[in-house]
């Protein structure tokens, strides 16, 4: 058997053709000079890009597709490393692109409709309580704001405040019988100016809906009528909303009286 001849030939060098050297810059697998391989790419990797843009999206695509989890792992670990740098990009783009970024939002909810519901239901299951108690807590404080924003929503969107007018209206109509309509009128005259005529159960309730009838009207003042809302406690004079708020309002009462005892102990 003869023996194959090894080859010989110049030592790979340390340097480059360019003078780098290797051992400092750092090189390839294949021995390549990688100064020189950022410089070549900067120069013809844009221009290459340009031209087949359609194809290396399209592999790129693929590519993410056939190693997603892998892709998954990654992405989690990046964000959770550069959490702050992310934001701080996200809210820099966000600002310079508002239009665009409105305009995205709005096509992608009129497309997952159904989607963004099935999520939000579930979403407001879980954290009913944290959501309540912080909606409540930003009313109060932004009372002004939101007034100010709703207004203008209505008179930008007239044709949506007349369909939720009409749907209101459609849903009372049902509601007014042939009986019980005698003397309605009369009981809206005699109403004096410090009240609001209201309905003891809600025409339009969450569980249960009343009548347009006589024995179903009465006189309350506009913060009550606001208070009451939708509210139904299971009996005919409905008078539930009225008494936790007074029971709350003795307990509240107790605490007070006792602390004002401890702070004349303490003083004396």
């Amino acid at each position: 058997m003869k023996r194959k001849k090894k080859k010989t030939g110049p030592k790979p060098s340390n340097f480059c053709k360019k003078g780098h050297d290797k051992r400092v810059v750092g090189k390839n697998k294949n021995g390549a000079c990688k100064k020189c391989l950022k410089n070549y790419h900067k120069k013809y990797n844009p221009k290459y890009y340009k031209k087949n843009r359609k194809r290396l999206k399209k592999q790129s695509h693929l590519y993410r597709i056939r190693k997603k989890k892998q892709y998954k792992r990654y992405d989690a670990e990046y964000y959770q490393k550069h959490i702050k740098r992310i934001k701080k990009k996200r809210r820099k783009w966000q600002r310079k692109n508002r239009k665009k970024l409105i305009k995205y939002l709005r096509k992608y909810r009129i497309k997952n409709e159904k989607k963004l519901r099935k999520k939000s239901k579930i979403y407001w299951k879980i954290h009913k309580k944290v959501r309540s108690s912080y909606n409540k807590k930003y009313h109060k404080t932004h009372r002004k704001r939101i007034r100010k924003l709703n207004r203008k929503w209505r008179k930008a969107h007239p044709g949506a405040v007349r369909l939720s007018i009409l749907k209101q209206n459609k849903k009372r109509k049902k509601r007014i019988p042939k009986f019980g309509q005698k003397g309605i009128s009369k009981f809206y005259d005699k109403c004096p100016k410090s009240k609001v005529v209201d309905h003891v159960v809600p025409l339009i309730g969450k569980k249960v809906s009343g009548l347009h009838v006589i024995w179903n009207l009465q006189y309350l003042t506009p913060p009550q009528n606001s208070k009451k809302g939708n509210s139904f406690d299971g009996t005919l004079k409905n008078n539930g909303w009225r008494k936790t708020k007074k029971s709350r309002r003795k307990k509240n009462g107790k605490v007070n009286k006792v602390r004002t005892k401890r702070k004349t102990r303490a003083s004396r």
